[in-house]
């Protein structure tokens, strides 16, 4: 594992678990609640969507290119958000692309 796998992987567990204290703390329906509240927290969350969108269809494409089943980490993504992008970037570091 190189220094940037390892940066990367604290960052993950670090937010999950960030997503596993929220969830606990407030449950999922809350949760929702909370982030559809104001204006301010829908826009913070459309921009999320809309960021995650973009980095489950690099994930996709490039998990092609490279060979490798890009699934769990589209689930990841689905389930838990920032979650799915990161450790497949992790993952990516440490695999050299397919020819």
């Amino acid at each position: 594992m190189n220094g940037k796998q390892i940066l990367l992987s604290l960052v993950l567990v670090d937010f999950l678990a960030a997503t596993a204290w929220a969830l606990i703390a407030l449950g999922p329906a809350e949760a929702f609640a909370t982030v559809m509240h104001n204006p301010a927290t829908m826009l913070i969350t459309f921009d999320l969507l809309i960021a995650l969108s973009i980095a489950t269809v690099w994930m996709v494409g490039d998990a092609k290119q490279r060979g490798t089943n890009p699934w769990p980490f589209v689930a990841l993504t689905l389930a838990t958000g920032s979650a799915g992008p990161l450790a497949y970037v992790i993952g990516r570091l440490g695999t050299p692309k397919a020819a």
